[in-house]
């Protein structure tokens, strides 16, 4: 992994940061693979979603390079959900920041 190439990912779940390194030409299920290693290996990556934060969408091809999504830059954010039975996923949990100075907190965002 080259130095000018690496960037490091923040990806969120509930009260979790799991902070992968990674290059423009590693791909969506190598960030899978990273997060499964952080929990060892008790949530396999075919139970998990990564979702983009600025949009809410899933990246859903775990063979998609990272360098297709602009957005992921060093130190961009996305989103980890486990699935929770066939069919069903967590909802993602984000910190409200606005909610947060009014008193508010985390919310729970729907993804498709």
């Amino acid at each position: 992994m080259s130095s000018e190439n690496t960037m490091c990912l923040c990806i969120r779940r509930l009260n979790q940061a799991y902070f992968v390194k990674c290059t423009p030409n590693d791909t969506v299920g190598y960030l899978k693979q990273q997060v499964s290693l952080a929990t060892k290996k008790e949530i396999l990556p075919e139970h998990m979603r990564i979702i983009n934060a600025k949009d809410r969408q899933p990246l859903d091809d775990d063979d998609e390079k990272l360098s297709k999504y602009e957005e992921l830059k060093n130190d961009a954010e996305l989103y980890v959900v486990f699935q929770i039975s066939d069919g069903e996923w967590e909802a993602v949990h984000v910190h409200d920041t606005e909610a947060a100075t009014t008193g508010g907190g985390d919310a729970a965002v729907a993804v498709p």
